[in-house]
């Protein structure tokens, strides 16, 4: 047997991983009937048949940037074949096709950077983000958008990380783009682009400005120059509530959609400590860079997402997803069993998060809504202690790292 098993190659079993990965996804896509936020796109597809430059203009509910919509203007020119629209389960494979397929192609993009260390840990981590729950549940289950973001994420900084500034511009410009999330990220983005030579950031900005040139003129020449701000400005503000179902600190407290403009003090609006504790936050991580000189990316963009979910007002269930794959590529840099410890506690939260809200929409609305507070404020203290937890681990291993360098240095 142990001869057998020698004689496999590599390649195969990683073949037989992720083809086994895309007809589970993909099954359990089209079996799982789910018209929760689905339909939007849906609505949006079926509305880019009558224009599509013009989307922003005719769709009055359109409030994602650009780059979906060319997914989106393929789904509705195949929704218009009457087989494929009547029938549940192709219209569900249909709907979630490109959210399950960027999600096939992290686990791909995680392989590859992996197997330059080790083939082994390549198929290990590639399989923890292939069949990770919370990643599974968003794509195969609820059919969101979310892993788009992460991949064109997890490649810029990649990429920064390979120092091809310019490369890494041009697709953190098309992530910023697909969903605007990604915007968190912007000020770390800039102090990595900042690290090198004065000729390479002018570059680099340039590429930033020639790629909003080349994704949104096309649009704003239908809907005005100021549509990118429009877009932002109407994302941001469509849900302006202190809580959106999500395990964060304001899930401790009954604001679960409660408008943010309330009064926390007589002089504080619930919306503007947010502000200021996200200002904070961005000038911690400006701290980090000073103090530590070369800072992990994917710990940096970790701490700064986990303080903004948790301590951040407008915040839906889904919003921490991002943090998953961050801390993924985190373990993979640094090895150490704790950062394994918080992989697997933000993705057992995360979704929670997302499946106890989902069930909840589409099978016990009304038998979970009086206990819905209830389950927000247990599940959030979970969130709370192992937020408190990931910063502890997170800020002593960028710390460790400080000192050992340091050592070196001496030596």
């Amino acid at each position: 047997m142990k001869k057998y098993l020698e004689k496999i190659k590599p390649t195969y079993i990683v073949f037989a991983l992720f083809c086994f990965a895309i007809i589970i996804k993909y099954l359990v896509g089209a079996f799982y009937y789910n018209e929760m936020d689905t339909f939007w796109y849906l609505d949006w597809a079926k509305g880019l048949q009558n224009g599509f430059f013009n989307a922003y203009s005719q769709l009055k509910s359109l409030d994602y940037p650009p780059m979906y919509l060319y997914p989106l203007f393929l789904i509705g020119a195949i929704y218009k074949i009457e087989f494929i629209a009547n029938n549940k389960q192709l219209l569900m494979l249909l709907l979630k096709f490109f959210p399950i397929l960027f999600d096939i192609l992290c686990g791909l993009l995680i392989f590859k950077i992996v197997s330059k260390k080790s083939l082994k840990l390549a198929l290990l981590f590639s399989t923890f983000w292939l069949f990770n729950p919370s990643i599974f549940f968003n794509s195969s289950f609820w059919g969101q958008t979310d892993s788009i973001m992460m991949f064109l994420l997890i490649l810029s900084f990649y990429l920064i990380e390979q120092k091809k500034p310019y490369l890494a511009t041009i697709f953190f410009t098309i992530a910023v783009f697909t969903k605007f999330q990604v915007l968190f990220f912007a000020p770390i983005f800039l102090l990595e682009i900042f690290r090198f030579d004065f000729k390479k950031i002018i570059k680099s900005v340039v590429t930033a400005i020639v790629t909003f040139i080349v994704i949104f003129a096309p649009f704003m020449l239908f809907s005005g120059p100021f549509l990118p701000i429009k877009i932002y400005t109407r994302g941001f503000d469509a849900y302006q509530y202190i809580n959106l179902n999500s395990f964060n600190f304001y899930g401790l407290f009954e604001l679960n959609w409660e408008k943010d403009s309330l009064n926390i003090l007589p002089f504080l609006s619930y919306h503007n400590l947010s502000l200021i504790i996200t200002l904070i936050s961005v000038l911690f991580i400006v701290f980090l860079y000073i103090k530590l000189e070369n800072p992990s990316i994917w710990l940096t963009s970790f701490i700064l997402m986990q303080i903004i979910f948790m301590f951040s007002t407008r915040m839906h269930e889904r919003y921490q997803i991002i943090v998953v794959p961050l801390i993924l590529m985190a373990y993979f840099r640094f090895l150490d069993k704790r950062l394994l410890m918080v992989f697997i506690s933000t993705s057992v939260i995360t979704f929670f998060n997302q499946a106890l809200l989902l069930i909840k929409a589409n099978y016990f609305s009304e038998q979970w809504e009086p206990i819905w507070n209830s389950v927000l404020f247990y599940f959030s203290i979970l969130n709370v202690i192992i937020f408190i937890f990931s910063m502890v681990v997170c800020l002593n291993i960028l710390f460790k790292k400080k000192e050992m360098e340091n050592s070196i240095e001496q030596e």
